[in-house]
């Protein structure tokens, strides 16, 4: 999410403004996956979500944060 403006209730679920409509974006994991997190080179969900988040808001055209 690095780059987008949102806001949200807490990090995996978040709102942008994408083309002047507001997205919502979330993310729930499986238990599979939380299994496979003990195994080496899996990534983390904050990191997939915020992979996630960023190329589906370039796709949607989301809001990019200013600074």
């Amino acid at each position: 999410m690095a780059g987008l403006q949102v806001s949200g209730f807490d990090p995996r679920h978040v709102v942008a403004d994408c083309a002047g409509t507001p997205t919502y974006f979330s993310m729930e994991v499986h238990q599979g996956y939380t299994s496979a997190l003990e195994r080496p080179g899996t990534p983390n969900s904050r990191d997939l979500y915020d992979d996630f988040v960023d190329v589906a808001g370039k796709r949607f055209g989301c809001s990019t944060a200013t600074s």
